[in-house]
């Protein structure tokens, strides 16, 4: 195993977050969910994991938790219910031995890398007239190779699924599950003797997927901050960092659904596609495009346990329902159903402004409305709230069992058309 220089010294630099809480906050209606939130957004300390149209929850240090107690005496009569637990984050357990060809567990940055290069290496050469080919898409702005793979058979106009993952760094089983789909593509691809019958009908597809979409926030995850969320662009007068690339794109952009504080989690930048990693994924899928139909895009992101639809936009800015609404729903229905059927866990579908909340400048909106993408979705993986971001490694292969099941009847309904 080669050593990993960037991890060394974690220790030192590692964040603390020693005293936090992590609290779960019921409302009774959306609009008291809005002014709650506005105001846990003047904490320093606010670290939003997850909020629908229902409940919020979030981190908050051991100070900012005590003054929101003396707070929440002015929600109280709006407030369902509150739980409270003490949060802590380990250091992170990196991978060694044979890391390469074991599919549970969570890889650094640098080790993602060198299996994306073993995979090219590996499954150069293919026996269904598919070919696997790695390019780099682009740099990030700490100038770290975005890594995309094509699996597209030359000889035929087929239509095209886009995956991405990582666009949220702390999110970790998005990189495992996009790891999972391409060693699964790869190795059927090689020998159709191990491909099940369902799986064969991803081979009536294209594939693109980009695997690490924000390269330098899941370095610093590695090494610094576990939770952090954003990419890592400065902003001029402004001590905090990064952007949240899935804000970025050129819908709605700056409107309902992302701030223009550059200390917020949901900062939107300095302009649409202003930050190398969205330039660099809107060139991409710009081309793929070009090439030909784009039925799929799927970005892989947690938690919650829902197939979240177009759009996010507030109907504020977009009223009319998205142009393939049926299709969304009829084949999220299907897709939610066999992925609850593989472990028991309940997934749900859904539009995403309807079912999770408002957002602006994302890149499922983006692929809906300018390229025309007829299925376009944010797939929230595991869990609901128990682990949140720190899911564990244990649950890598069932949520891989989950999405697969998921993208069958995905393409199922695509080839039923």
């Amino acid at each position: 195993m080669k050593p990993f220089p960037s991890l060394l010294g974690l220790a030192s630099c590692w964040k603390d977050y020693s005293g936090y809480q992590k609290i779960s906050i019921d409302f009774k209606s959306a609009d008291v969910g809005r002014k709650i939130v506005s105001y846990l957004e003047t904490l320093p300390s606010y670290d939003e994991w997850q909020l629908d149209q229902q409940r919020v929850e979030f981190i908050v240090s051991q100070d900012d938790h005590h003054v929101l107690l003396t707070a929440m005496d002015d929600f109280f009569h709006d407030i369902e219910s509150v739980k409270s637990s003490r949060f802590s984050i380990p250091e992170p357990d990196v991978p060694t031995g044979l890391y390469l060809e074991e599919y549970d567990q969570y890889l650094t940055n640098d080790q993602l890398d060198e299996w994306f290069d073993w995979l090219a290496i590996s499954f150069s050469d293919l026996d269904n007239g598919f070919v696997l080919r790695q390019e780099e898409i682009g740099r990030s702005y700490e100038n770290r190779a975005m890594k995309g793979f094509s699996l597209r058979n030359p000889s035929k106009d087929l239509p095209w699924i886009v995956i991405d993952c990582g666009i949220h760094s702390r999110e970790f089983i998005s990189h495992a599950t996009c790891r999972n789909l391409l060693i699964n593509l790869a190795e059927c691809a090689a020998n159709d003797a191990s491909c099940d019958t369902e799986f064969s009908n991803f081979y009536e597809f294209n594939w693109y997927i980009m695997p690490n979409l924000n390269p330098d926030g899941y370095e610093y995850n590695w090494t610094t901050d576990r939770m952090w969320r954003k990419n890592r662009t400065p902003t001029q007068g402004s001590i905090c960092k990064g952007v949240d690339l899935n804000r970025n794109s050129d819908i709605a952009w700056s409107t309902v659904g992302a701030s223009g504080e550059p200390c917020s989690n949901t900062y939107y930048g300095t302009g649409p596609f202003s930050e190398p990693e969205m330039a660099a994924w809107n060139t991409t899928i710009g081309s793929i495009h070009e090439q030909g139909k784009i039925e799929v895009y799927i970005s892989f992101h947690a938690y919650a346990q829902k197939l979240l639809s177009s759009w996010a936009v507030d109907f504020s800015i977009i009223a009319d329902e998205p142009p393939t609404l049926e299709e969304l729903q009829a084949a999220g229905a299907a897709a939610s159903q066999a992925m609850t059927e593989q472990h028991g866990e309940t997934y749900l579908y859904g539009q995403s402004r309807d079912s999770l909340y408002p957002s602006s400048g994302t890149s499922k909106d983006y692929a809906m409305d300018v390229l025309e993408v007829p299925l376009s979705w944010t797939w929230e993986l595991r869990d609901t709230g128990e682990y949140g971001f720190l899911l564990p490694s244990d649950q890598i292969m069932p949520v891989w069992d989950e999405v697969k099941a998921g993208l069958i009847e995905v393409a199922k309904y695509v080839l039923g058309k």
